[in-house]
């Protein structure tokens, strides 16, 4: 992405949002398809078909709906392609949750490095402009389906048996439920770690400054990818452990503690980083260093709360997690309308920051009513 930038320059990366947003937003219509997946199968549950049957019904509809979706709102220039795009990152999705619940991250990383050769060469040699950034997009989402699909047949087979397969009401609604609960999650997730630009449209930007900040955007979200990679192979663990283990979820909390003071050091480092991004590599998206470490510290207050949504998830308290992210957003938005009203903030770094501000909040709340009652289940654990 960065690479893209430099070719076609901050004004086309303004018009590269909206197609951004979509594909972002869109891979939440699955409604929990994947996150079902990856739960049920992790745990090695006895109702195993039942859970693929559903995810596969589930994934066929989102499909229908992403597609219709890009009809309808893109540029008919990009519509069908971008929704194409969308609808494999959808199947993609569940191919990798079932190859992470059977702990085969061998092929996962295999096929990453694959589609990452793929989108480099393409971007080296292949993009001028908007448009062929697009058609690079569906070619490598095209391809790494097909690894995936390869990657595990006999999952493949089933899926498709799925199709054609009949299942009781009562667990089809059962688990339609948790689906639904785990992906309105995800979407939070996603509205908290993009409602930064949502918010930042309602002020009257130039395109040169959106332009800048969507490149520093896609700085900030290599850092979160990579926090979040961590996250992914441990999630699976994670959830199976804290589930069975009250002394596992006090030693989870209790790690927490040190992630805060890691990030400060870190950001400090970014800051100076930053300054020789913007004068070096991209010396024409003047003011990125300044914007550059708020957007990093945006996407990683965002990740604690991925930490905490671990614990929930695992004790099957979805329904809890979806009030703190639904707070989370209503907290950000009510800050800057505080800080616009009453202190009369008017700059990006500015907003950010009053975004930051709550979101850290809403997580140092959460984490310690958390751990107070870990720490008192955890007594009352031993003593008994």
């Amino acid at each position: 992405m960065l690479i893209v930038a430099r070719v076609i320059g901050p004004e086309q990366m303004g018009v590269l949002m909206p197609i951004f947003l979509f594909i972002t937003y869109s891979n939440y219509l699955n409604l929990g398809s994947s996150q079902l997946v990856l739960k049920y199968l992790s745990i090695e549950s006895k109702e195993t078909n039942a859970v693929i049957d559903v995810a596969v019904k589930i994934l066929f509809f989102s499909i229908t709906a992403v597609l219709v979706i890009a009809w309808l709102l893109l540029d008919n220039q990009f519509s069908l392609r971008v929704g194409i795009v969308s609808c494999c990152i959808l199947t993609r999705s569940v191919m990798i949750a079932n190859l992470r619940a059977k702990n085969k991250y061998r092929k996962i990383n295999i096929n990453n490095i694959a589609v990452s050769l793929i989108m480099l060469t393409g971007s080296l040699f292949f993009v001028l402009n908007v448009t062929d950034f697009v058609w690079l997009l569906l070619i490598v989402n095209v391809s790494s389906l097909l690894l995936y699909i390869f990657s595990d047949l006999s999952f493949t087979r089933r899926a498709i048996y799925s199709m054609r397969s009949n299942i009781r009401i009562d667990a089809f609604r059962f688990y339609l439920i948790v689906a639904i609960k785990l992906s309105v999650i995800g979407l939070f997730t996603t509205l908290l770690l993009t409602l930064d630009k949502l918010v930042l449209q309602m002020f009257d930007f130039t395109k040169t400054q959106y332009g800048i900040y969507q490149l520093s955007d896609n700085i900030a979200n290599l850092i979160y990818v990579g926090l979040s990679a961590l996250l992914f192979f441990m999630y699976p663990i994670l959830l199976v452990k804290i589930k069975n283990s009250k002394v596992y979820l006090k030693r989870y909390l209790n790690a927490q503690l040190f992630f805060f003071p890691v990030c400060l050091v870190g950001l400090i480092l970014l800051w100076c980083v930053g300054f020789y991004i913007e004068l070096v590599i991209f010396p024409e998206f003047t003011g990125l260093s300044n914007i550059l470490v708020y957007s990093i510290a945006y996407k990683i207050s965002v990740f604690q709360l991925s930490l905490m949504s671990v614990v929930f998830i695992s004790r099957d308290n979805e329904t809890y997690m979806i009030k703190v992210c639904l707070l989370t957003m209503v907290l950000i938005i009510l800050f800057v309308f505080l800080g616009v009203v009453f202190f009369h903030i008017r700059e990006m770094h500015e907003i950010l920051l009053s975004a930051i501000v709550a979101i850290n909040l809403s997580y140092i709340y959460e984490f310690f009513k958390e751990k107070k009652q870990a720490g008192n289940r955890l007594f009352q654990w031993e003593e008994h």
